[in-house]
């Protein structure tokens, strides 16, 4: 069903809510073939009333009919974005298509927020709901890097570990790099907060005696309501860091938006920098990301921006590729390998391995 198809005009509001309350009572009552062209007529006669698309597209979805489904409930989010009800029916057509991650994205939410249906309906998913039954989060990882014209390669090492409670989380990080046989330890906090649509976070850290790395950092970032867009859900986020290095401070910002539908979702930026020399630099950052089993992400970045990794700041093009493997409710192992042509003449490639524990 295509809405721009629907007519404009209006019944006499008595004969589209006998329409609708008699096509509610039938999908009740279970008779989806009565349901249906009941419920067809009130939307077509009312195409913007949220409540009416609704039972509509529950009624579509009763009858397996899942594409009309989605494009009938996705029509009533876009009316009314925070409705619940309209969500869940989301995340439950979602899952009948067997796109478990749209389903989880949808639900767990709504879980968070105290929506009773809302939890039942995530745990019935075989993954239990993360901030509720496994609270914390591991982290572990380590990178290798050769550069070339026979300089000493990079390699770092790292810890982090987070908990979630209820809508909040913070998060504690510890990595150790070597970059030209100079060492540093940087240490970093992270709050986060999710606000019902708008999200955001802020961190603290920095490393002691720093050669390479921030003496300073402070970073914070945001991320605004979702809204229906090309069939998905496209985002608006930006975030922030002033950093202070051995050579001078830098602050970036970088805007951007993302999106996702189904599988897959992409992510854009427009990098700003202020480097150590006061002088402005700017660039971009696009990835992309898609679930291609259940089990296994795909996972793939460019970048043409400003990067101050070695304590001065460099124009970097950066190319990324990436998988993940998440072998139960608790483990995800992640393998990446990083291609970097850098403006001093040198190139870099870094393999990362990674391991996400959750309890």
């Amino acid at each position: 069903m295509m809405f721009d198809q629907l007519p404009a005009a209006a019944a006499p509001a008595e004969d589209s809510r006998a329409l609708y309350d008699a096509g509610v009572e039938a999908r009740r009552n279970g008779d989806l073939s009565k349901a249906l062209p009941l419920l067809r007529r009130a939307a077509e006669l009312r195409p913007n009333d949220a409540d009416v698309l609704l039972q509509y597209g529950l009624a579509l979805y009763g009858a397996g009919r899942l594409d009309e489904a989605a494009e009938v409930l996705d029509r009533a989010q876009a009316l009314s974005p925070v409705y619940a009800d309209v969500t869940l029916a989301r995340a439950r057509v979602a899952a009948a298509r067997r796109d478990r991650r749209t389903a989880l994205a949808l639900a767990t939410p709504l879980a968070e927020a105290g929506h009773a249906e809302g939890a039942d309906f995530v745990r019935q998913l075989d993954r239990p709901l993360e901030g509720a039954d496994l609270p914390w989060r591991l982290d572990i990882w380590g990178t290798a890097s050769d550069l070339s014209g026979g300089r000493e390669g990079w390699n770092s090492q790292g810890l982090a570990i987070g908990r979630r409670q209820g809508r909040g989380s913070i998060a504690l990080g510890i990595e150790r790099t070597e970059r030209f046989g100079r060492t540093d330890v940087y240490v970093e906090g992270t709050a986060a907060r999710d606000f019902g649509g708008w999200s955001g976070w802020v961190s603290l850290g920095g490393a002691p005696d720093a050669d390479h790395r921030a003496q300073v950092s402070v970073a914070g970032g945001l991320s605004g309501p979702e809204v229906a867009f090309g069939g998905g859900g496209l985002r608006a986020v930006a975030d922030a860091r002033w950093s202070r290095y051995p050579l001078g401070d830098v602050e970036t910002v970088r805007p951007g938006l993302t999106w996702s539908r189904g599988r897959v979702d992409l992510e854009g930026r427009w990098i700003v920098t202020r480097d150590e020399n006061g002088d402005n630099r700017s660039g971009f950052l696009v990835r992309g990301g898609m679930e291609a089993t259940d089990r296994l992400r795909l996972e793939a970045s460019y970048a043409d921006a400003p990067e101050s990794s070695e304590g001065r700041t460099l124009d970097v093009q950066a190319t990324g590729l990436a998988a993940r493997w998440r072998f139960n409710d608790r483990l995800d192992a992640r393998v990446g390998v990083l291609h970097e042509d850098r403006s001093d003449g040198s190139t870099r490639r870094e393999a990362t391995v990674a391991f996400t524990r959750r309890f």
